[in-house]
């Protein structure tokens, strides 16, 4: 199943019958995260009247988790709509959160659903998302003697280094496509590189 990630956060400001509404998409790893981010919100806006949100953080290989908050609208007025829109348009590891004040004017319960289901929307499509990829970490000692010919073949796959430390041998860290692992390492035996390394 497809999913895809928030890669550039998105915002959006829109005013309905004197309230408004700033609408923001986040990247979010963790619920910890998540409440980092929404505590931030909170200080930057402060004396809003309502602070309205919905995540889905799904961890490599983990078991999806869904949160959503009224914060005080009428039920399923505000975190409903967010929620669908993310599960929408398969946002994994993304929230986005919905600030309003209160204009005096009530918007009643259509009024409401329609208004955040818009600003989240808006923040959305200002957002940059990318189609998610399982990936993989993996570490190996290298000799130093084919470092240079295991960084040339590192490229070919577009293989992010994560870390590298020169001692006895070459330590690296790095990230792979999770189902380009065993054609990697298969690369590397047919390049004789086999013996040179060791997968951690």
């Amino acid at each position: 199943m497809t999913r895809n990630l928030i890669i550039v956060e998105g915002a959006s400001f829109l005013q309905i019958k004197k309230s408004k509404f700033s609408a923001f998409s986040l990247i979010v790893n963790s619920q910890n995260d998540f409440k980092k981010q929404l505590d931030i919100k909170k200080k930057e806006y402060k004396n809003a009247t309502h602070y309205c949100f919905a995540y889905r953080i799904q961890p490599e290989n983990g078991v999806l988790l869904e949160k959503m908050s009224d914060d005080g609208e009428p039920h399923g007025t505000a975190g409903k709509p967010i929620l669908s829109l993310l599960e929408k348009n398969s946002i994994a590891n993304g929230a986005i959160v919905v600030v309003r004040y209160f204009g005096g004017v009530k918007l009643g319960r259509k009024g409401l659903l329609t208004a955040y289901l818009n600003s989240a929307v808006k923040a959305l499509k200002d957002s940059k998302m990318e189609i998610y990829v399982a990936k993989e970490i993996v570490e190996m000692k290298v000799s130093y003697s084919a470092f240079k010919l295991l960084e040339i073949e590192m490229k070919k796959f577009s293989i992010k280094m994560l870390k590298s430390e020169f001692e006895e041998d070459i330590h690296i860290k790095f990230e792979i496509k999770f189902d380009e692992k065993e054609k990697f390492l298969e690369m590397l035996s047919e390049k004789n590189l086999k013996n040179h390394i060791k997968v951690c």
